[in-house]
C-alpha cells in the first residue's frame, strides 16, 4: 500500500564495491519482491571492474544509483545511502546476497503491527563457498538480543530493517569510529531507543566467500570491538578501575560466549581483591538486565571459574562465598560442599580448555 505522502515505504540501502560476480542477482531478488512499494538505492564505492556497467542496465524508475569518485568503504556509502532514503523503513542488503520473494513483506507486516520496534532481523541461509546451504536462526525476544549484544552484534547485518524516524530524531548514522563493526555499534544505540526483534524465518541467503569482510578480524577491528563492548558494559553500570579490571571481565564473557574468528588469551585475576571485582560488575549486570538467561549463564560460568581458585587462602575462599553472586549460583549445601573440597584438594582446570571445550 502506497504511502499518502508519496513516498516510498521501504527504503533499500545497498553499497557495492567491484561487485559484478554477484550484483546482478542481489539486485533482481530485490526487484521480484512480493512487495513492490520501494525504493532501491545502491551507491557504487567507486568500482573498477564492470559493477557500474551492469547498474546503468536497469531501467526501473525505483533504483536510485549513486557514484563515489573514489573508494570511500562502507561506513560513508552506508551513510550516503541513509542521507537519500525517504522511506519509512531502511532495509539493508549487500551486494553479495539474495534476498527471498516474501522478504519485504514479512518486515514491514512486523514493524507496521509493532509500532515499538525500531531494529528488526531476521535468520537467514549461509550458502556459498562450496558448502552445503545452512538455515542460521537466533534467539529472537528482546532481552536475549540484548543480551547478545553485550560481545557482538547479534543480528547479522544485511538481514535488517530499521524504523527510519529514530535514525532521523536521534541523528544516527554509521560511525567512523567503529570501522568493520560499525554495525554493533549502530544496533546497540539503536536498541537503546526502542524495541528489538529477530524474525526466525530465513528471508535473506547470505552468501559465503573470501572477501567477506566479516571472516577476517585483524588487530586493530578486535580492539575497536573491545571498544565497544567496554562502553556497553559501562551503560550497563559496570565499574572499570583499571585495564586489567575489563580484561578479567571480557575473558569471563568470553568463555560464556566464544566468538567466531577471534584468537584471545583468558587471563583471570590472580588476588581475591580481583576476583571480588569481576563479581561485583557481573552480580550488577544480572541485576540490570533482569533476565533469566542472563543470570543462568553468569552463574554457571561462576561454578566453573570457582575451582580455579585453589592459590587462594581458606580465608579469602571463604570470602568470595559469601558473595551474593556466588550465593546466586550455589544452590544447595551439597554444591557448597563440592566446590569447597575441590578447593581443599588443588583441584582445578585449565581456563583455555575450557574455552576450547564451548568452541567445539
Amino acid at each position: 500500500m502506497k504511502n499518502i505522502d508519496n513516498n516510498p515505504t521501504v527504503s533499500i540501502v545497498m553499497a557495492v564495491y567491484n561487485g559484478e560476480s554477484f550484483i546482478d542477482e542481489a539486485v533482481q531478488s530485490m526487484l521480484s519482491q512480493s512487495f513492490q512499494d520501494f525504493e532501491l538505492i545502491i551507491i557504487d564505492d567507486g568500482s573498477t571492474d564492470g559493477t557500474h556497467e551492469k547498474l546503468l542496465n536497469y531501467s526501473d524508475h525505483r533504483i536510485i544509483l549513486e557514484r563515489n569518485p573514489t573508494n570511500q568503504r562502507l561506513i560513508a556509502s552506508l551513510n550516503r545511502g541513509l542521507s537519500l532514503a525517504k522511506g519509512k523503513y531502511i532495509v539493508r542488503m549487500d551486494a553479495d546476497d539474495v534476498s527471498l520473494h516474501l522478504r519485504l513483506q514479512t518486515l514491514v507486516d512486523y514493524l507496521d503491527q509493532n509500532p515499538r520496534c525500531v531494529l528488526l532481523g531476521s535468520a537467514h541461509e549461509n550458502f556459498g563457498d562450496g558448502r552445503e546451504p545452512k538455515t542460521i536462526r537466533y534467539q529472537e525476544n528482546d532481552k536475549a538480543i540484548r543480551y547478545h549484544m553485550l560481545l557482538n552484534t547479534y543480528l547479522q547485518h544485511p538481514t535488517v530493517a530499521i524504523r527510519a524516524s529514530s535514525l532521523k530524531q536521534h541523528n544516527l548514522q554509521y560511525d567512523e569510529r567503529f570501522v568493520h563493526v560499525e554495525d554493533h555499534w549502530m544496533f546497540y544505540e539503536l536498541s537503546r531507543l526502542g524495541g528489538v526483534h529477530i524474525i526466525n524465518t530465513p528471508l535473506l541467503r547470505y552468501r559465503i566467500h573470501a572477501q567477506n569482510i566479516s571472516v577476517v578480524y585483524s588487530e586493530n577491528q578486535l580492539q575497536t570491538q573491545n571498544n565497544i563492548r567496554q562502553r556497553i558494559a559501562e551503560d550497563y553500570g559496570l565499574h572499570f578501575k583499571h585495564k586489567d579490571s575489563f580484561i578479567h571481565y571480557l575473558s569471563f564473557m568470553l568463555v560464556l560466549k566464544p566468538q567466531a574468528h577471534q584468537t584471545y588469551t583468558i587471563q583471570l585475576p590472580t588476588t581475591s581483591r580481583g576476583f571480588l571485582e569481576l563479581f561485583d560488575n557481573l552480580h550488577i549486570l544480572v541485576l540490570s538486565m533482569k533476565n533469566c538467561e542472563v543470570e543462568k549463564n553468569i552463574t554457571r560460568g561462576v561454578l566453573t571459574i570457582l575451582p580455579l581458585l585453589t592459590g587462594l587462602s581458606r580465608a579469602d575462599f571463604k570470602a568470595l562465598l559469601r558473595h551474593p553472586l556466588v550465593a546466586m549460583s550455589i544452590k544447595s549445601p551439597l554444591g557448597l560442599f563440592k566446590l569447597r573440597m575441590k578447593n581443599l584438594l588443588g583441584i582445578s582446570y585449565q581456563y583455555n580448555k575450557i574455552l576450547d571445550q564451548q568452541k567445539s
